[in-house]
């Protein structure tokens, strides 16, 4: 029986999930439809654990698609410079004008997706 050889710089083997960790990213987001994939992912979210940081921007994209999903394009003025927050968060859901729901969705799950990947 041939042994399989694997590179034997740490890097590589450090750039990928463990085996475990692997199945334990799949397992996060369960579903065979995208809109149960997403229910799934809105589930995850409400108590999901990082041992990092999530930048607000991606923190921002998933509100983005969250917000053009259930409200659609995005309604009233931009907020003013001195309300950051709500400006950020306007300014994520306008990016995501004209998108329809399916392609929010599988934006959600995907940045979720890459999100625990990161940074679980």
């Amino acid at each position: 029986l041939a042994q399989a050889s694997f590179p034997k710089s740490t890097q590589l083997a450090d750039s990928y999930p463990s085996f475990c960790e692997f199945f334990i990213m799949a397992d996060e987001i369960k579903g065979e439809t995208l809109a149960e994939q997403f229910e799934s992912a809105k589930e995850y979210i409400k108590t999901a654990k990082f041992s990092k940081t999530v930048p607000n921007d991606r923190k921002l994209a998933l509100y983005g698609f969250f917000k053009q999903i259930n409200d659609g394009d995005v309604t009233g003025e931009r907020p003013g410079m001195f309300n950051f927050e709500a400006k950020s968060k306007w300014d994520a859901w306008k990016k995501c004008e004209g998108m329809d729901k399916d392609t929010c969705m599988k934006g959600y799950v995907d940045e979720l997706k890459s999100q625990i990947e990161e940074f679980k």
